[in-house]
Formats: C-alpha cells, sequence, structure tokens
C-alpha cells in the first residue's frame, strides 16, 4: 500500500494518542464507551467526536497495526436513493451543524461546506424525483463517465513529458 508516496513501512509508527479521531475508518471498544449519548447527531461528527472524548476525559489513539481495506460501492439501487437523499440534504445539514456550534460554543462559515451538499444532491438527477430503474440507470452511467473521464485525465498528466523552461535570448 503506498499513500502519498510514502510506504507505510518506512514511516517508523507506534500506537500514539491523538486529539481528532478520523471518522472514515473508526473502530470504538463500544465494552470501554458504553455511553449511548457520545454520538449526538451534528455535524461535523468527527469534530464533535474528538472534543467529546477529550471533555470526558478519554482518550483516541492511532493504531499503526491496522489495516482498512476500500471497496468502491456497488451500484446505485432504486431502493439507495431515500439514503442517498437525506445523506447530502444541504437543509438538514445545516441544521445539524448549527447543533455543532450551539454545543461547542463555536462559529464559522458553513457555506462552503453546504454547497458541496447541495452539487452531491444535484448529482442524484431525475432519480431524486423519480426514484426507478432507468433514472437510476442513468445515475449509475453518469457516474461511470466521470471516472472514465478522471482516470483519462489522470493517465494524460502522468505522460506529459517534463517542460524544460526556455532559456532567455542572450
Amino acid at each position: 500500500m503506498v499513500y502519498h508516496k510514502m510506504s507505510p513501512a518506512s514511516v517508523p509508527l507506534q500506537r500514539t494518542r491523538i486529539a481528532y479521531p478520523e471518522a472514515h475508518c473508526l473502530l470504538i471498544d463500544r465494552q470501554q464507551l458504553p455511553d449511548p449519548t457520545l454520538f449526538d447527531d451534528v455535524e461535523p461528527f468527527d469534530a464533535d467526536l474528538g472534543l467529546t472524548l477529550r471533555t470526558r476525559g478519554l482518550t483516541a489513539f492511532l493504531e499503526p497495526r491496522s489495516r482498512a481495506t476500500y471497496l468502491t460501492p456497488p451500484p446505485l439501487r432504486v431502493g439507495d436513493i431515500a439514503v442517498f437523499k437525506f445523506r447530502w440534504d444541504a437543509e438538514a445539514w445545516a441544521v445539524r451543524n448549527r447543533r455543532f456550534m450551539h454545543k461547542w460554543r463555536v462559529t464559522y462559515d458553513g457555506a462552503r461546506k453546504q454547497r458541496y451538499y447541495r452539487r452531491q444532491y444535484r448529482k442524484l438527477g431525475l432519480a431524486r424525483w423519480y426514484p426507478n430503474t432507468w433514472t437510476v440507470w442513468l445515475f449509475n452511467a453518469y457516474l461511470g463517465v466521470l471516472k472514465y473521464l478522471r482516470s483519462q485525465a489522470r493517465r494524460r498528466r502522468n505522460s506529459l513529458p517534463a517542460v524544460k523552461p526556455a532559456r532567455p535570448a542572450l
């Protein structure tokens, strides 16, 4: 596995106390942490979790021996549309974000994140209003085309020869 052109073996890592748990790959020992109130419906969830752990005197650790495998999600199905509509609802995100700011007495401009949520929501296209086999097929085809175009752009970028700067005329 290579991450940012570094092999994990090249970096001497050991179990380390961290202040901020990254929520994309998180393991929690529920026997050590049985309290269900630890998880509030706020956004950003991972920042809330880190602050909650700290206020309760608990610690998060980086475990370098752990491994995670990312699998490309399968194509969307008609039954998935409701979940994605809920996940990318910008107004619901704003409500959860206000809860976070109130809970921790902080403020910040979430406009950029809200635009991102709106953009993700719009990607669902016709499937938002008419979730059926045809509109979901269109959505999956759209994602396939995007993936192909990105891979071609990446391949083109990686195959370009290095450009030498022009020598100034004397």
